[in-house]
């Protein structure tokens, strides 16, 4: 046989194999699943929302710590007893005490010094226990300066005194009070002389001598503190060194006024 007449045949059985082949993998594969697929529910179609974050979990330490204790109830504040009342002392009141101190006129009389001395200065700090019971006590520093005349009438000396004064005194318990008192106390007087002794009476240089004061005043308080006060002393001094005649008895009178505080 002619080989140009099998070259046709040739090609069309190998184009016959080739689909043979392509057919039977073809048959092979799986069938496609052709199934729907089945409708998603409504609620998982909706968007859903975000995770809220949480909180870390605690370490190891902060989870065994035990938690704090709440602190005590405060006490109760203590009570307070009212201060008793206190009762003022009609009688006398020691706590009750005033201190003052004033100024004055001053003068001695009686036939000791014979009339050879002039009217002077007096001056006085007193403390006052009891300013406004009945009963007060009292203790004064005293001081006086007069000048002393010759018996012709010229000047030529000076007469100190200086002394310590303490008295019992009885008053109104009043805010305007009057009173009287009395008491003892001790004076020492000196002759500062600018001529001759006997010119003066005659006097000696000085004396300590024992007085015995009374007298009798009237004492204000402005408000609490405050107090004003003005009296009257007589002072006699027996048996005093200071003149040398034969009667020896002194006298004095005081007439002052005084401020003080009450505390």
């Amino acid at each position: 046989m002619n080989c140009r007449a099998l070259r046709p045949i040739t090609k069309f059985c190998g184009a016959v194999a080739v689909s043979c082949l392509s057919w039977t993998a073809f048959a092979q594969q799986a069938p496609e699943d052709r199934t729907p697929p089945p409708p998603q529910s409504s609620s998982a179609t909706d968007e859903q929302p975000p995770t809220q974050a949480l909180p870390p979990c605690p370490t190891g330490e902060q989870a065994a710590a035990p938690a704090p204790t709440p602190p005590p109830p405060a006490p109760p504040p203590p009570v307070v007893a009212a201060a008793p009342e206190k009762r003022h002392n009609i009688v006398f009141a020691p706590q009750e005490i005033s201190v003052t101190t004033g100024g004055g006129a001053t003068n001695y009389f009686g036939t000791a010094l014979n009339s050879t001395t002039d009217p002077g200065a007096a001056w006085d700090a007193r403390v006052t226990v009891g300013t406004r019971s009945i009963l007060a006590l009292e203790a004064a520093y005293m001081g006086s300066t007069n000048n002393i005349d010759m018996q012709a009438g010229a000047q030529h000396g000076r007469l100190d005194s200086h002394g310590v004064d303490g008295d019992v005194r009885f008053q109104l318990p009043t805010v305007v009070q009057p009173y009287v008192f009395g008491g003892v106390g001790y004076n020492h007087m000196s002759v500062t002389q600018t001529s001759s002794v006997s010119n003066a009476g005659p006097l000696s240089d000085e004396d300590n001598q024992v007085t015995v004061p009374a007298g009798a005043g009237l004492t204000g308080y402005i408000g609490r503190h405050a107090t004003v006060d003005v009296r009257g002393t007589y002072r006699f001094i027996p048996d005093n060194g200071l003149t040398e005649m034969s009667n020896r008895n002194l006298h004095q009178w005081i007439a002052q006024a005084h401020v003080g505080y009450v505390f």
